[in-house]
């Protein structure tokens, strides 16, 4: 009967030191710029000729490059539109349009 309540103890205090233990909280990254972004996942069109989930990702790219340079969000926004309902080699040619605006 000694055994498993000296078990359970240990358990519970290895638990509480790894739950309980610090973290360094200045290791966490920045966030990447919206044009950082955007750069990549237009670049991921280009290369393979296929429109999918990073359109998400330019969409929201976009509303965070609006905050700081609405000019260039603005033209970026009127390309996505196009690039949205575009397919193959014609997304890629929108895609690297909207990088040289970049």
């Amino acid at each position: 009967m000694r055994f498993p309540f000296c078990s359970l103890i240990v358990l519970c205090t290895a638990v509480l030191l790894v739950g309980c233990s610090s973290t360094s909280s200045g290791d966490i990254p920045a966030p990447p710029s919206p044009t950082d972004g955007l750069q990549r996942d237009l670049d991921y069109i280009v290369e393979h000729k296929m429109v999918g989930s990073e359109l998400i990702n330019i969409q929201e790219n976009i509303e965070r490059l609006s905050e700081t340079d609405p000019d260039k969000a603005e033209q970026l926004r009127a390309e996505f539109k196009k690039l949205d309902k575009a397919q193959g080699a014609r997304a890629a040619a929108i895609a690297r349009k909207m990088i040289d605006l970049l």
